[in-house]
C-alpha cells in the first residue's frame, strides 16, 4: 500500500501567495530606488536557497530582468545576486 502525500489546503496556498507577493514587491521597492538614483543593477534579495528562490526569479526574468552573480567586490567573492535592467 502507497501513502500518499498530505494535501496542500488553501491556507498552505495563501501563505506560498503572501511569501511571493511580500518578495516581489520588497524587490520592486529596491528597483525603484535604484532606478531613482541612475543605476542599472542592484541586489536580487532572495538568497539562492530559499524555498521560493526559482519561482521569484523567473518572475522577474519573465518581466525582463536580468540576474547574475554580483562577483567581486573589494577583492572578496561575493555570495549575492544582481538583478539588472
Amino acid at each position: 500500500m502507497i501513502i500518499e502525500a498530505v494535501p496542500i489546503t488553501n491556507e498552505l496556498k495563501e501563505a506560498h501567495e503572501k511569501r511571493i507577493n511580500e518578495a516581489v514587491k520588497r524587490q520592486n521597492d529596491r528597483i525603484i530606488k535604484a532606478r531613482e538614483n541612475g543605476e542599472t543593477c542592484t541586489i536580487f534579495y532572495t538568497d539562492k536557497y530559499d524555498q521560493d528562490y526559482k519561482e521569484i526569479r523567473g518572475i522577474f526574468e519573465k518581466a525582463g530582468y536580468t540576474i547574475k552573480p554580483t562577483g567581486i567586490s573589494g577583492g572578496v567573492m561575493q555570495l549575492t545576486e544582481d538583478i539588472c535592467w
